[in-house]
């Protein structure tokens, strides 16, 4: 089958949605299909194709991911996937580009399938107060709202999302969409001594007990930072490793200061996915504080290297939790504080079989084992 993977994100490979869009391609093209790969870059007078990659000209916007194809960037867009003819597309943005990709399939008559991976472009009490950005905001919820009800199904990666774009009215596909990672990055052992002690060294986290937390924007760090900072002295050995994108580093290190957490608490930066490995394997356990109903896949790679996870209940990321057996759900900051404690505890033998234990849980969520799952989404679009 040829198929087109249409995203604003993917080339830098630091969201949730490039990293899902990487994996699901990889595993497509191991079974056998043909994949196209297609997101908008700021700058580009003309289409740039290199290998399965596709880059149209885009322009910044107000979205989730602060890029969308230009007008020139959909016309790119249409013209390229006139030469590639995919079968099917499978949409992963609620943008510009998405509108104009579903633009493309109803004119060809092929099926267009929609993931939803965020809810924050369909969010209504967005925007400033300025004409401008009141025209700007209504613009984008027009185009999400146009996204959603024009495509041919509708898919999502968590419990929590499907149950929110219900109570919108939105019907989904009865099952989730697969998750996978790139399983031969992401296993216990996969960082090597040298690997951990390179990124102990540059985030100062030598002689130090580490816990890592995944980035979140809907302001529930803020209350995680509070509880952190209540729970353990700044002369202790306890570090939260923070993951942040660069658009967030500001307000989070003013956060940081306010609360006086900054021996605590460190920004990781960019990192590799090398270092990313290495990141799961420094940490006792993986915390997720958000309470939005995406999945964060930075959860299901800490997993898969055997890192506990404790996971905020009703979250999107609850999904991956296997409760007491890969980790714990938790409600409140000092039960999730408790369960750092107990998991700072593990060592020796005991951590190798938490870690052979945890690993276990997501052994099976290969791009692989993905592509298969995914095949069936594809063709239910056919019936």
């Amino acid at each position: 089958m040829k198929i087109a993977l249409i995203t604003d994100s993917y080339a830098s490979m630091d969201t949730d949605v490039a990293v899902h869009v990487g994996v699901l391609a990889e595993g497509l093209l191991r079974m056998g299909h043909r994949v196209l790969i297609a997101m908008p870059e700021l700058g580009c007078d003309e289409a740039i194709q290199e290998g399965n990659l596709l880059r149209c000209d885009g322009k910044r916007s107000s979205t989730a991911e602060g890029v969308q194809v230009s007008r020139a960037g959909g016309r790119q867009l249409e013209e390229k996937l006139r030469t590639f003819r995919p079968e099917l597309l499978h949409i992963h943005t609620l943008s510009a580009t998405g509108k104009a990709a579903l633009q493309y399939a109803a004119d060809s008559e092929i099926p267009a399938l929609l993931t939803v991976h965020s809810l924050r472009d369909l969010d209504k009490s967005g925007g400033g107060f300025s004409p401008w950005a009141l025209w700007r905001e209504k613009k984008r919820l027009e185009t999400a709202e146009t996204v959603v009800e024009q495509a041919s199904g509708i898919a999502v990666l968590s419990d929590a999302m499907a149950q929110s774009l219900y109570q919108e009215g939105v019907q989904v596909i009865g099952q989730r969409f697969p998750t996978a990672i790139d399983t031969e990055l992401f296993y216990p052992g996969s960082a090597s001594q040298s690997q951990q002690q390179s990124l102990a060294r540059s985030l100062s986290l030598e002689g130090k007990t580490v816990v890592v937390c995944s980035g979140c924007e809907d302001g529930s760090i803020y209350h995680f930072l509070e509880a952190w900072g209540r729970a353990f002295s700044e002369s202790g050995s306890m570090r939260l490793l923070l993951l942040n994108r660069e658009e967030q580093e500001d307000d989070l290190l003013s956060m940081i200061h306010s609360l006086h957490l900054s021996r605590q608490v460190i920004l990781t930066g960019h990192l590799s996915r090398e270092e990313m490995a290495a990141c799961y394997a420094l940490s006792c356990c993986y915390v997720c504080c958000a309470q939005t109903e995406e999945l964060r896949l930075s959860a299901v790679e800490a997993a898969a290297c055997g890192t506990p996870l404790l996971i905020r209940a009703g979250s999107g990321t609850a999904t991956v939790v296997e409760n007491k057996i890969n980790g714990f759900l938790w409600s409140s900051e000092t039960e999730a504080l408790d369960l750092v404690r107990k998991f700072a505890k593990v060592q020796g033998p005991g951590r190798e079989s938490l870690m052979k234990m945890v690993s276990g849980t997501v052994r099976t969520l290969t791009p692989q084992n993905q592509a298969r799952a995914a095949e069936v989404f594809y063709q239910s679009l056919f019936a």
